[in-house]
């Protein structure tokens, strides 16, 4: 939601002010000037879990609810690399859910945990289809008490997407040049037999 403001700022780009970037700003300070500040559940109490997830991170914040009144308990979020970076969307969500149960685990021990989601992944983790990855985060989560609930469109939600939106990237540089493979028959005074050299993209022999 902030994103039209970070990317009028941006180096390298021609500078560009629009009302966009001035409602982004805008939410911006107001977010700074109010910042939710962090409470503890009581003992036993339900508590709601919104998650959120983008192309290279997840997401996740545990809230309390009295009346109306939400109220945030813990922020947990995590950059994506390797094969996380490619998992489908669905599967990055109920990874968002594996880890907010490891990073969270006594919450999840001491209460019900109810997850706030659009999708049905309830049924997404039990289906006989799933991947054995999914399998195995089911049988996970399987040991704690959590129940899911479609989610509704609150400040809640809005803050774990924030939080996984920004959530800084991790970048792996990869060499694409190729190796190099030579594969033939050698022979020297006292035998032969067969010889393999390997060349990397520097030309450096093994």
């Amino acid at each position: 939601r902030c994103k039209p403001f970070f990317e009028a700022i941006k180096k390298g780009k021609r500078f560009e002010w629009t009302e966009e970037c001035q409602r982004a700003l805008d939410n911006l300070k107001e977010t700074l000037i109010s910042p939710p500040t962090l409470q503890k559940p009581k003992s036993k109490e339900m508590l709601f879990l919104y998650l959120g997830v983008s192309e290279s991170a997840i997401s996740a914040v545990l809230i309390r609810e009295e009346g109306l009144l939400q109220s945030p308990i813990y922020y947990v979020s995590k950059a994506l690399h390797d094969a996380e970076l490619r998992y489908p969307p669905m599967e990055k969500l109920a990874f968002a859910l594996v880890i907010a149960a490891r990073k969270l685990r006594p919450y999840f021990q001491e209460h019900s945990i109810t997850v706030r989601t659009s999708y049905p992944l309830r049924q997404i983790l039990h289906r006989p289809d799933t991947s054995g990855r999914m399998v195995k985060w089911a049988i996970e989560l399987g040991q704690f008490d959590i129940h899911y609930q479609p989610r509704t469109a609150i400040k809640a939600q809005a803050l774990s997407d924030f939080i996984a939106e920004f959530t800084p990237t991790i970048t792996i540089h990869c060499n694409n040049q190729p190796w190099v493979l030579y594969i033939d028959g050698s022979s020297t005074a006292n035998r032969a037999g067969a010889g393999i050299v390997l060349a990397d993209p520097e030309n450096r022999l093994f």
